[in-house]
Order: structure tokens, then C-alpha cells, then sequence
């Protein structure tokens, strides 16, 4: 119980750390108040960016495993078992 809590807590760190690295999450101090944004605005841009690249890079890997490679060797056959 111990353990798996801990690793939840450290999950959530992380996350969080990161969500500040990639601007997602603000903090602020302003007239003695504390406070959290999350910019929702930059996370859909940064999801956005991520669908596009994604898609991208499986129309290349798509138009690579559609047409044979010249340069390829054929298949070596096995020899016959003794």
C-alpha cells in the first residue's frame, strides 16, 4: 500500500514538473494571492502539433512499406535440414 502510493505520488510530480516545462501550468503570487493556470489554449496547440506529427509519420512509414526496396537483397533460403 505504501509503495503504490509513493509511486502515485511520484507519478504526479512528475507530470506536473513537466507540465510546467512545457508551459501548460502557471503559478503565481500577485497581492499576497496564490494561484494555478492552466493554459488550455497552449496544451490543445501542443496536442494538435503532436496528432499532426503522428499522422505524418505514419503516412512515411506507410509509403515506405507499400513500395519494395531496390537495394534490398532477396531472401536467403534455408538450407534443407541433414
Amino acid at each position: 500500500m505504501r509503495k503504490s502510493t509513493l509511486c502515485w505520488i511520484f507519478g504526479l510530480v512528475i507530470v506536473g514538473a513537466l507540465a510546467v516545462w512545457a508551459g501548460w501550468l502557471n503559478f503565481s503570487n500577485t497581492s499576497g494571492k496564490a494561484s494555478m493556470t492552466i493554459d488550455t489554449n497552449e496544451v490543445k496547440q501542443d496536442t494538435q502539433k503532436a496528432i499532426d506529427k503522428g499522422k505524418e509519420l505514419i503516412d512515411k512509414t506507410k509509403v515506405s512499406t507499400d513500395k519494395p526496396d531496390a537495394t534490398a537483397e532477396p531472401p536467403v533460403e534455408a538450407p534443407p535440414p541433414n
